[in-house]
């Protein structure tokens, strides 16, 4: 085990986790105060103004593979527990954009989490698992979205090291479309492992040199997802229409005790508000069979009403808890309303490999029961 730590110690700054971004006595300080908008009019919708989608995935084993092929960067095969059973998702991130595209074998692979924004395309991901409750043993194949069939062979112990450090670097993966953070308990080292793609055998990138960079993991990703959705409806049930590459996608959503929430077989989002108003406290989201929220974005001062017209801008702070841990991810909010068009600014600032995902985001009231946004990322902006 210590050769392994040690040799992790030795990886690229991009892939090395670290600690919280604030001291536990300042994070205490996020609670969803009321807002300090000076509101010069009423809401002019029946529907809240959500600014962003929230999202999350937990993975109890995920394979990263990180190949010198000249087209793709890391490869993770990504086990996920459903009501129905597990099921294998293998995702690819493209060199040098790092925009990652997903291959699941679901007949609705459009409906799977239909918040984030990612290529995605369904195909059999054939699994031949050879696997003890200690160690990973396994051949994986698929077709990925440019149709090369890729061969997987990994070997090697299930994670179990724990990362003192949990705060895991995103490593610039998706930053184009979704607001990211991670949480990396567990990970060790591949006894051995290899990728074949297209039908040629590619080498791996060596970490200090030395050995293939191949590991298993335990995480929870978390965020909020970037896109265009139509709001329509009325405070006691509405649908957010999200539209995806593929056609529309629907979310509906329900009130409960906190404000608002939408449900699937896999996790539900949740919108909070503080009471008799709609200015969102927190965004969170949370697996089927989770107890915590696999994220929870967390606003202080609470979001103004975006359907309400109010002076000048207002500004507030923003943070971001990942699988029950706190503070991994900081940043500012700035505001403003004339009642028919909100805009929103979210600006991370730490830790480093998020301070590069920054949003914008119009919403516009086109009626009573029927609002448009458009969340939009815009990259680092200090």
């Amino acid at each position: 085990m210590w050769w392994m730590l040690g040799l992790l110690a030795c990886a690229p700054k991009e892939m090395r986790p670290e600690g919280p971004v604030m001291a536990s006595e300042t994070r205490a300080s996020f609670v969803g105060s009321a807002s300090t908008a000076v509101y010069t009019g009423p809401s002019t919708a029946e529907v809240p103004a959500i600014p962003a989608l929230p999202w999350g995935a937990h993975y109890d084993l995920d394979l990263v593979l990180v190949s010198t092929h000249p087209s793709w960067n890391m490869h993770e095969y990504a086990q996920v527990s459903t009501p129905t059973g597990a099921i294998w998702i293998a995702k690819d991130a493209r060199e040098p954009a790092r925009e990652q595209s997903i291959v699941a074998d679901l007949d609705d692979i459009h409906g799977f989490m239909p918040e984030l924004p990612v290529p995605r395309q369904a195909g059999p991901v054939v699994v031949d698992d050879r696997s003890t409750d200690k160690r990973v043993d396994l051949t994986l194949s698929y077709t990925n979205v440019d149709g090369e069939p890729v061969v997987v062979d990994y070997r090697g112990p299930r994670p179990h090291t724990r990362v003192r450090r949990r705060n895991g670097s995103t490593m610039g993966h998706s930053k184009q479309v979704v607001l990211a953070t991670l949480d990396l308990p567990k990970r060790d080292l591949a006894r051995r492992a290899s990728i074949e793609i297209n039908g040629e055998a590619v080498p791996l990138e060596r970490l200090a040199g030395v050995v293939p960079f191949a590991m298993a993991l335990e995480q929870t990703q978390g965020g909020l997802a970037s896109g265009a959705f139509v709001t329509q409806g009325v405070l006691d049930g509405f649908t957010t229409v999200v539209m995806g590459e593929d056609g529309p996608r629907a979310l509906q959503w329900t009130p409960d005790a906190t404000g608002w929430s939408s449900s699937s077989e896999v996790r539900t989002l949740s919108v909070e508000v503080r009471e008799g108003t709609q200015e969102i406290r927190a965004l969170q989201a949370t697996a089927w069979d989770g107890e915590q929220p696999m994220v929870r974005v967390v606003f202080e001062p609470a979001l103004p009403d975006l359907t309400r017209p109010f002076e000048g801008e207002v500004t507030g702070r923003f943070v971001i808890d990942t699988n029950g841990q706190e503070a991994h991810a900081v940043g500012g909010y700035t505001a403003t309303s004339t009642g028919s068009e909100g805009r929103l600014a979210l600006r991370p600032e730490a830790p480093w490999w998020v301070a590069d995902r920054a949003m914008d985001v119009v919403t516009v009231v086109q009626g009573p029961t029927t609002l448009t946004t458009r969340a939009v990322m815009v990259g680092e902006t200090q």
